[in-house]
């Protein structure tokens, strides 16, 4: 039988492979590992100086009838993510709740036609949430600080649908370490629109380091996970999103498999679906 030898070149090229394997495992790790240990850090910017105060907010805004709330966001996946439950939990109530979306996140992974995959999965999702309309601006994905009239775009939606509250992201009070330029972008230009549709217009702003609003979610928390599992569903990046579960899930369900994005558990008030805000009015 003859011999078979592995030639200098190939034992250097098997060598590197295995070499980038090893580090890429290492990598995953050590994320795994900073995001369990950044769990604590992210509880403590979630937790609202006033607890209790803090519910009686939630609970005034989940016991709204009749009303209509707008959520400006940069990719599909922004609301169910960070807002789900609550937007969820208001659908379900009557309320009339629109979805605005500036970018299509084409670059959230390398899938052709990324674009449309996104917009179809926010609207199977928006139809699981009850949303009675979800407005996709189609701004570049990752450029949306430079759009240049996405302002008075959303002037233009708040004056169709006239809403009593505005869900955003929180510029001023930004949430710690998860910083996206498209982000603040949305939150920017849903601020600066407010006060061009009406003066004092309510917003929830979401990943806000300086929270007073709890919305418990519970109610809902099936129809959250089931909508959120479906807008991140959408090629290589749902991988990713697995190694991100460690950070948005609190020791209360870190043996349960739904994924609620961000939820936080206050049991000093009975809740242990919650999703946090920053009321404010423009």
């Amino acid at each position: 039988m003859a011999k078979v030898t592995i030639e200098p070149v190939s034992r250097i090229v098997l060598g590197l492979v295995i070499i980038i394997i090893v580090v890429i495992l290492v990598i995953l790790l050590l994320v795994m590992l900073a995001a369990v240990l950044l769990r604590p850090l992210l509880d403590r910017y979630n937790r609202p100086a006033d607890i209790k105060k803090a519910k009686e907010l939630g609970d005034e805004l989940a016991s709204s009838k009749g009303k209509t709330f707008v959520a400006v966001v940069a990719h599909p996946d922004d609301a169910e993510w960070w807002a789900g439950g609550t937007l969820g939990l208001l659908a379900s109530k009557g309320n009339k709740v629109v979805l605005v979306v500036g970018t299509s996140g084409e670059k959230g992974a390398n899938v052709n036609g990324l674009n449309k995959i996104r917009e179809q999965k926010q609207l199977e999702a928006a139809k699981i949430q009850g949303y009675s309309k979800v407005v996709f601006l189609r701004h570049p994905d990752r450029g949306l600080s430079e759009a240049p009239h996405l302002t008075e775009e959303i002037v233009k939606v708040f004056d169709q649908y006239k809403p009593d509250a505005v869900f955003t992201f929180d510029i001023a009070k930004e949430g710690p370490v998860y910083h996206h330029a498209d982000h603040e972008a949305a939150g920017k230009a849903a601020w600066a629109a407010g006060p061009k549709y009406k003066k004092g217009l309510i917003y929830y702003l979401i990943h806000t380091s300086a929270p007073n609003t709890i919305v418990d979610f519970e109610p809902v928390k099936e129809k959250k996970g089931k909508a959120l599992s479906i807008v991140t569903s959408y090629g290589q990046n749902a991988l990713w999103m697995r190694f991100l579960r460690p950070v948005v899930r609190s020791s209360a369900n870190r043996n349960n498999d739904q994924w609620y994005g961000g939820r936080n558990t206050f049991t000093e008030v009975g809740v242990q679906y919650g999703e946090v805000f920053r009321k404010v009015s423009s």
